[in-house]
C-alpha cells in the first residue's frame, strides 16, 4: 500500500471512530438525566456503562479496521530508562494538577463535580472511584493516546500530539473546559511519546484524577481541611514538576524524532475527519445556546 493511500485510510478510519465516539457521547448525555431519578447508584452505574461504550466501541472499530487492511501501528519507541520514564510521569502529574488548579481558580465552574457528600455511603464512593478516576484514566488513554495518537504517528509526531490533544478537548463538549482539556492533552501526549508507554500515560491520568477525587472527599468533610489539602497538593506538585527537569531534553526531543518516511500533513485530511471536526465545533455552540 503506497504512503498516500495508507495515510488517507488511516484518517478515514480515525474520523469515523471519532464521529462514532461523539454520537455515543451525545446519546449518553441525553439518556443520563432520565436515569438519575432511579438513584445515585443507578446513575453512576449507567455513567460507567456509557463510558465503556463511548470509548471501547470506537477503539474496536479502529483496531478491527486496521487489522483487516494490515495497517501498521507501532507504539512510540522508548528512549528513557525506567527511572527516567518514572520522572517524566511524576513531573507530568505535577504539571497537569498545577494547570488545573490555576485554571480552576479563574473558572471554578469548569471543575467537574463528582457529588461526594458526608452522607455518601461507602459503596457509592467505591463506584465513584471507578466512574470518575479509574474508567477515564484507562479508557481515555486507550483511545486518545494509544489509538488515535499512536495511529497518527504515521505523520509527524508533533501533528499526532496536536491533533490527539485537540480531539481530546473537543470531546469534552464544553468551551469552558476546552482550554484546560487541550493543555492537559498536550502534557499527557508528551508523556506518552517520551515514555513510549500506554501504562505510564494511564498512571499520570489516574493519579491526577485521584488527587481531585480525594479533594472532593476532603471538602465534603471540612472546608478548612480542603484549603490545607490543596495548598499541600500544590506544593508537592511543584516538587514533582521540578523532579522532571533533568528529563526535559530527552522528553521534548522525542516530539521531533520522526520516522524518515513520515507522511506529509496534507495526507491527514479526509471527509470523515473533516465531518468530525465540523460537528465537534457546532455541537457546543448549539448546546450552550439552549
Amino acid at each position: 500500500m503506497d504512503q498516500k493511500r495508507q495515510s488517507r485510510l488511516n484518517s478515514e478510519i480515525l474520523g469515523f471512530s471519532l464521529f462514532l465516539a461523539m454520537l455515543l457521547l451525545l446519546a449518553s448525555s441525553l439518556l443520563l438525566p432520565l436515569l438519575e431519578t432511579g438513584g445515585t447508584a443507578l446513575s453512576l452505574s449507567a455513567r460507567l456503562l456509557f463510558k465503556l461504550a463511548v470509548f471501547l466501541l470506537p477503539v474496536g472499530l479502529v483496531r478491527v479496521s486496521f487489522a483487516k487492511i494490515h495497517m501498521p501501528s507501532a507504539p512510540p519507541a522508548r528512549r528513557s530508562s525506567a527511572g527516567g520514564r518514572l520522572l517524566i510521569a511524576v513531573s507530568s502529574v505535577g504539571l497537569v494538577v498545577i494547570l488545573q488548579i490555576l485554571y480552576g481558580s479563574v473558572f471554578p465552574s469548569s471543575m467537574t463535580a463528582m457529588g461526594v457528600s458526608r452522607e455518601t455511603p461507602l459503596g457509592e464512593l467505591v463506584l465513584m472511584l471507578f466512574v470518575y478516576v479509574v474508567a477515564p484514566a484507562v479508557l481515555e488513554e486507550l483511545y486518545f493516546r494509544d489509538t488515535v495518537m499512536r495511529a497518527l504517528t504515521i505523520h509527524r509526531k508533533l501533528l499526532a500530539l496536536l491533533i490527539s490533544s485537540l480531539v481530546f478537548a473537543l470531546l469534552h463538549v464544553s468551551f469552558e473546559q476546552f482550554p484546560i482539556a487541550f493543555l492537559c492533552g498536550l502534557v499527557l501526549g508528551v508523556a506518552y511519546l517520551a515514555t513510549g508507554s500506554f501504562g505510564y500515560a494511564v498512571l499520570v491520568h489516574f493519579t491526577c484524577n485521584l488527587i481531585w477525587y480525594a479533594a472532593e472527599i476532603v471538602r465534603a468533610w471540612s472546608v478548612q481541611a480542603y484549603s490545607v489539602y490543596m495548598q499541600a497538593v500544590f506544593a508537592v506538585c511543584v516538587i514533582l514538576l521540578a523532579a522532571g527537569i533533568p528529563t526535559l531534553k530527552s522528553t521534548f526531543g522525542t516530539i521531533f524524532e520522526d520516522r524518515e518516511d513520515a507522511a506529509p500533513a496534507s495526507y491527514f485530511w479526509s471527509l470523515p475527519m473533516i465531518l468530525f471536526f465540523a460537528v465537534a465545533v457546532l455541537i457546543p455552540i448549539v448546546w450552550q445556546s439552549k
